[in-house]
């Protein structure tokens, strides 16, 4: 007699080729969904060059940056002040305070608070309090959960001063201005250019799940890089200190930098700043730059991310398993 229905081998390929289509068919989406990210990113800090331009336009050459103190160059600050109405007063932002430097473009040039933020983090823009307050009535971002990026410090010591480092119209188009958030990894201060790729990869942002980041350049190109060696000389741009390689003898350095949060040491050194995934910070001394640093992890908001996919792709297995149980069940029953 001849039997009806599908044998239950058919069922199982079934199965396994509408799962490898889910499969192919998220990571698809997956990766549309970075290089969609990735072009808003890049678009953002774009607006971002071009609003640090205009302000130094404005100001005769120099980029923004608020209370300057030479004197404690090596201790960077970040987030302090913010619901100061003056950047520069009484209860403002404290001495070098590098995210208050950014801050002053929202004050003083035509950008919004929306291109401070990589669309891949699922951060929030600041609202400045809500209701009716502007960007006036604050002088910096409150944390890290409104800021996607990293600046180039513009409080360098004095010896660094010596050494020709102005952050000014007219930088050299390999040095690094902007880019996305410092990871603020351990990792980072042993970064050297004889590294393989994926040891580079553990001092990457965190803001493309480590892929790498957009770079603002000094003439206002942006590029996306797979490694943090990536300013003048393969300068470790999340670091202080000697990197990369030497200008004059081509030689790689033996380090990624001495720290996190300082000072440049000279004009090639980017040391982009704040790091991600932290509150304000305070005034830490060099030999404890450890102590600001950000865990080498994901944030909050891409883990979110991921597990939404997670969720969506196991509903999907969920879904096709159970039409596969209902056409068995029926093939079963036209086979008695």
């Amino acid at each position: 007699m001849k039997r009806h229905g599908l044998a239950q081998i058919d069922l199982i390929v079934m199965l396994f080729i509408s799962l490898a289509l889910v499969t192919f068919t998220l990571a698809a989406v997956a990766s549309l969904d970075n290089a969609d990210s990735r072009s808003k990113c890049a678009a953002n800090l774009r607006q971002i060059g071009q609003a640090i331009l205009l302000y130094a336009n404005d100001n005769k050459g120099p980029y923004p940056r608020t209370v300057y103190d030479s004197q404690s160059a090596d201790k960077p600050t970040a987030f302090s002040g913010a619901d100061a109405a003056d950047p520069f007063g009484v209860g403002g932002p404290n001495a070098n305070d590098v995210s208050a430097g950014l801050y002053l473009l929202l004050r003083t040039e035509d950008i919004t608070s929306s291109a401070f933020i990589c669309p891949a983090t699922g951060k929030q823009p600041f609202t400045y309090g809500g209701g009716a307050h502007t960007a006036l009535d604050k002088a910096n971002f409150p944390s890290a959960d409104s800021l996607s990026y990293s600046y180039a410090n513009p409080y360098p010591s004095q010896t660094a001063l010596g050494k020709g480092y102005r952050l000014v119209q007219g930088l050299d188009p390999t040095f690094a201005v902007a880019a996305d958030s410092n990871p603020g990894s351990d990792a980072l201060t042993t970064l050297t250019v004889n590294m393989s790729d994926t040891q580079l990869r553990t001092g990457n942002s965190l803001n493309h799940s480590g892929d790498g980041q957009n770079v603002l350049y000094g003439d206002g190109h942006i590029e996306f890089q797979n490694s943090p060696l990536c300013g003048s000389h393969r300068d470790n741009i999340y670091t202080y200190g000697d990197s990369g390689v030497d200008p004059d003898t081509n030689a790689a350095r033996p380090t990624g930098g001495l720290g996190v949060m300082g000072s440049p040491v000279g004009p090639g050194d980017s040391v982009l700043l704040p790091v991600s995934n932290v509150g304000p910070i305070a005034a830490t001394p060099l030999a404890d730059a450890s102590a600001v640093t950000a865990p080498n992890s994901l944030p909050p908001a891409q883990e979110t991310a991921g597990a939404g996919k997670l969720t969506i792709a196991i509903l999907i297995f969920g879904l096709i398993a159970a039409a596969g149980l209902v056409v068995f069940l029926i093939a079963k029953k036209k086979k008695r």
